[in-house]
């Protein structure tokens, strides 16, 4: 088994969350008060009011992109894809220890503990740079791992 580099699975994450953050800022942007949100905060007249308002919509956005990236991960990576887009255009895919396909249940339990692994400073993450087997903190708690997908002979 080759084990996937940390910089191959971060670039993949980025490949899909950037998307989803980007649909979802476009959406309350255009949809909600939030373009005006945003022209109040870019205002050199801003107050402290403007300010927490920013703040309070753009975490809206945050927590919403990230709980559809940990449903969508969940889904693509506990089916016969074994990961997501960005991770099937890099060549990485998700299993268990045996190699095999992730249950949704397993999948899932990955994806809910990256919370821990994003936390603080996604050093969870950045713990599979000196794992033998590059796990970051979600593969060990779900015990998968992430591997470079074989070459077709």
């Amino acid at each position: 088994m080759k084990f996937a580099s940390v910089s191959r699975r971060a670039i993949a994450f980025l490949i899909d969350a950037v998307p989803i953050t980007m649909a979802l800022f476009f959406l309350f942007y255009f949809t909600t008060d939030f373009g005006e949100t945003v022209d109040k905060f870019h205002s050199p007249d801003r107050t402290f009011e403007d300010r927490k308002n920013f703040l309070s919509e753009r975490n809206k956005i945050r927590n919403l992109s990230g709980f559809i990236y940990l449903v969508y991960a969940g889904f693509c990576e506990g089916s016969k894809l074994q990961g997501t887009l960005g991770k099937r255009l890099l060549g990485i895919r998700v299993v268990d220890l045996h190699g095999k396909t992730l249950t949704r249940k397993r999948a899932f339990t990955r994806n809910i503990s990256k919370m821990l692994s994003f936390l603080p400073a996604f050093i969870g993450c950045l713990a599979a740079l000196w794992h033998k087997r590059k796990q970051a903190w979600h593969d060990r708690i779900a015990k998968t791992y992430v591997l470079e997908k074989e070459a077709s002979k």
